[in-house]
């Protein structure tokens, strides 16, 4: 994670570092952290027309693959997990910090949220987090903003 930190830090990001007890989901994330599932954003590594790419939405959210499908050009899928220890080696097995960029891989934020939101994403290991805007990780990131998902249960705002 300190390429991602010290990336933070040479762009002048506004971040905050949370450790948290081990969560193996986004959902657990923030009932460990005590936050809103609608601002812990998941990531995960799908393949389409494009190839590789990572989605972002929020942990109370869920992927609608035919939506996604449609806006991608073609069929969506979830990647093979064996990819993650590929492309993420210095990351805990599972762990898909959202900053595809440094990997090459273009990226998708879903459109549920908002610019000006607080959001915290995934640092390299089940314990730890990094909360920022969300309008500063798309300066850093520039991810394509799509309508993806739906969500699993009624939201709140943050």
């Amino acid at each position: 994670m300190s390429t991602v930190l010290d990336r933070l830090q040479e762009s002048h990001v506004d971040h905050e570092i949370l450790y948290h007890p081990p969560a193996y989901s986004a959902q657990r994330r923030a009932k460990a952290l005590k936050t809103k599932g609608h601002c812990v954003v998941k990531c995960l590594l799908l393949n389409g027309p494009i190839g590789l790419f990572l989605g972002l939405l929020p942990a109370d959210r869920k992927v609608h693959f035919p939506t996604l499908s449609e806006a991608m050009g073609g069929k969506v899928i979830l990647a093979n997990p064996d990819l993650l220890n590929l492309l993420l080696p210095e990351c805990e097995g599972g762990v898909v910090p959202p900053f595809g960029s440094s990997l090459g891989l273009p990226m998708i934020l879903d459109d549920s949220i908002g610019p000006e939101e607080s959001i915290v994403v995934e640092g390299c290991h089940h314990m730890e987090a990094i909360r920022l805007r969300c309008s500063d990780f798309e300066l850093l990131e520039l991810p394509r903003r799509v309508q993806f998902t739906q969500p699993w249960l009624a939201t709140k705002a943050c």
